[in-house]
């Protein structure tokens, strides 16, 4: 009996090497699960960019991958929609999937050889989950702290800053620690989290279109904290350490007004559909 895994990455403005790296480590630790399991899988790149140059480098990057791809292995561009935002481009991927599990990527990870196998593996005996979240680690092989528990406007004005746990004392910081898990996290064994981030959610997809995907109300920012506490109505949310990814990201209120607009809309949205807490 063969598994059917589904997989879609959203791009705009999107460093072309790093995804070209992404596309690549998925296709080989595709490759290396499909050595275990009879693995069919069909993947989106979602071009939310506009402009045609840069659709065109897009296409570009996606055809070298399909050079070098399985007849098991579909690689498919959707396109023409133009930007409209990171949860409704995936949304797209979500409504073409027919595969048992969907898996939800940026363009600026990259994942371990072993990560596809494992993940589907684990969710495969554990019906009770309804995603997995991978340990992440950034460039220089540091714990990236992925996971996340549900935050306050304090904290999520402190990460703003870029104010590490270790900068601050008291209160504050024991709130920011247990914010990002410092208290639990990294762990050698699976772990339930609240939320997880974006850049790599590996899902049942049946939980994915009992929620209806993600809230387009979110451009950017939040859709992930979002969808993680609706999905969790359908099953847990896990980190495997047995997973690994490298994400290059993570920096973006750093780049310009117009994010940080983005955010702050998305923060409010957030809250007002989750309920506020400030400290």
């Amino acid at each position: 009996m063969s598994v059917r895994l589904s997989a879609s990455v959203v791009t705009y403005a999107s460093d072309l090497t790093l995804l070209g790296e992404m596309l690549d480590s998925l296709r080989r630790s595709v490759d290396a699960a499909g050595e275990h399991l009879a693995l069919e899988t069909e993947v989106f790149v979602v071009i939310n960019d506009e402009d045609p140059e840069a659709v065109e480098l897009v296409r570009a990057v996606v055809a070298k991958q399909q050079a070098q791809a399985s007849p098991a292995y579909l690689l498919s561009i959707i396109e023409g929609h133009g930007n409209v935002g990171y949860g409704p481009g995936q949304n797209r991927a979500i409504a073409l999937s027919k595969a048992e599990f969907h898996l939800l990527l940026n363009p600026d990870i990259v994942m371990e050889r072993g990560a596809v196998l494992e993940c589907l593996r684990f969710i495969g005996a554990n019906p009770d989950v309804a995603m997995l979240a991978p340990q992440g680690f950034d460039p220089r092989n540091e714990y990236a702290r992925l996971a996340k528990r549900s935050p306050s406007v304090a904290i999520l004005a402190l990460r703003a800053l870029a104010l590490r746990p270790s900068m601050l004392r008291g209160r504050l910081g024991r709130k920011v620690a247990h914010y990002t898990y410092g208290d639990e996290l990294p762990s050698q064994e699976p772990h339930e989290i609240e939320l997880a981030s974006g850049c790599f959610m590996f899902c049942r997809t049946s939980a994915l279109r009992a929620i209806n995907g993600f809230d387009e109300r979110y451009f950017l920012y939040f859709e992930d904290y979002d969808l993680s506490i609706r999905i969790r109505e359908f099953g847990k949310i896990m980190e495997v350490p047995f997973a690994r990814i490298v994400h290059y990201g993570g920096h973006t209120m750093t780049r310009g007004l117009r994010r940080v607009g983005h955010f702050l809309r998305s923060s409010i949205t957030y809250f007002n559909s989750h309920g506020w807490a400030w400290l």
